[in-house]
């Protein structure tokens, strides 16, 4: 349901809300309520969810979109959406600036939209068609969100390809589907790249692509010794670079640092080494 509409159902709630205005409601320690209950959204109800993009707009034009991709943020997104009850008085206000939130599949199609018109409340559409409803959000938990450091998880979502390559040699290894899995899990997700780190003045002896449909969306590369992934340590120190695969040639980074890899599956898909 369209945003709009929700914000009439507000206006027309001549109740409790009367007393509400925009402020949402609130335990009596003033925090915001807690959204554990059962009324939460839950992956049943979004499945295939990969990634939330949180965007603040002013009626039709979008000021600035975050998309988060790290699978604790994302659960945690999912989590404080939830459903209201009937009986639930909603604020009778329309502010000029609000937040969306879609929830986005690993292909990066939408699973579901929420429209919000005040303070967290608005309204949800579901991509499939299913029947949408009014909800309320947690606002300072989303802020929370945007405002958290950026993590490797957060570019490393719905990757479709990855390439490799090797100093010194021409050829190059490109991993779709399933030959992805054991190089993917070689990345802590939740890690927060270091921006102070330092690194060797020498060429990196493995580097990695990472792709999202047709857009690079992460690079990494380290150094290591070993031929084979038998003899190679199982955690190196590597350098991350995540971009934004909407912006141009000329793209600043989105996060850029070391992070701890496990270089031994990179090594294999590689070179073909036990």
């Amino acid at each position: 349901m369209k945003t709009s509409l929700f914000a009439l159902v507000g206006i027309a709630t001549l109740t409790a809300a009367a007393s509400i205005g925009c402020a949402a409601p609130t335990d009596a320690d003033g925090t915001e309520e807690d959204e554990s209950s059962e009324d939460a959204l839950t992956q049943r109800q979004l499945p295939g969810v990969a990634a939330v993009e949180i965007a603040e707009v002013r009626g039709q034009t979008t000021l600035s979109a975050q998309t988060l991709g790290a699978p604790k943020k994302v659960k945690r997104i999912v989590s404080i959406v939830r459903r209201l009850r009937a009986n639930e008085p909603q604020p009778r206000c329309a502010e000029s600036d609000t937040t969306r939130l879609t929830f986005l599949n690993a292909a990066g199609k939408k699973v579901a939209t929420v429209d919000a018109y005040c303070s967290g409340f608005g309204g949800i559409s579901f991509a499939n068609g299913s029947p949408g409803y009014a909800v309320k959000f947690n606002t300072q938990a989303v802020e929370d969100a945007k405002n958290a450091p950026f993590q490797v998880g957060d570019a490393l979502w719905g990757i479709s390809k990855i390439e490799l390559s090797k100093a010194d040699s021409p050829e190059k290894r490109t991993l779709t589907g399933g030959q992805m899995t054991n190089v993917l899990a070689g990345f802590d997700l939740e890690e927060v790249p270091d921006a102070s780190a330092s690194f060797p003045r020498c060429r990196p002896s493995h580097s990695v692509t990472l792709v999202r449909g047709t857009k690079n969306v992460a690079f990494t590369s380290f150094i290591c010794g070993s031929t084979s992934a038998a003899t190679a340590p199982a955690s190196v120190k590597a350098s991350f670079t995540a971009v934004d695969p909407a912006a141009g040639d000329d793209r600043p980074s989105l996060a850029s640092g070391a992070i701890k890899l496990d270089p031994r599956p990179v090594i294999r898909a590689f070179s073909n080494n036990p």
